[in-house]
């Protein structure tokens, strides 16, 4: 009887350790299918807009090489990098969203 209250909290801890593992490795595929849309984001802006990857770069607080290794190189981003591109790349796109849709002086 006492063996198993000794075991349970070990299995308790373990299932806790289970758990987090699981939940970082989620977080990380997560975060892998997130920088394919940010790398077509990127695409788009640099091909139907013509922003350059120096002025995205400026916009998104990092440097030109770290955004061109992940745009040009395929390479993964650094938690930090992934947030400020993400956030600036977010922002873009409803800027653009209301300069579509502006009228002019009409509205």
């Amino acid at each position: 009887m006492t063996k198993g209250f000794v075991i349970y909290p070990f299995i308790a801890r373990l299932a806790h350790l289970w758990s987090q593992k699981s939940h970082l490795i989620l977080e990380r595929e997560m975060k892998e299918i997130e920088q394919i849309k940010m790398r077509k984001d990127i695409d788009i802006l640099r091909n139907e807009y013509r922003i350059s990857l120096r002025s995205l770069a400026k916009t998104f607080e990092v440097t030109e090489r770290t955004l061109r290794e992940f745009f040009e190189m395929q390479r993964n981003l650094s938690d930090l990098n992934f947030l400020r591109i993400n956030k600036g790349l977010n922002h873009i796109k409803k800027e653009i969203t209301n300069a579509e849709n502006y009228r002019g002086f009409n509205d």
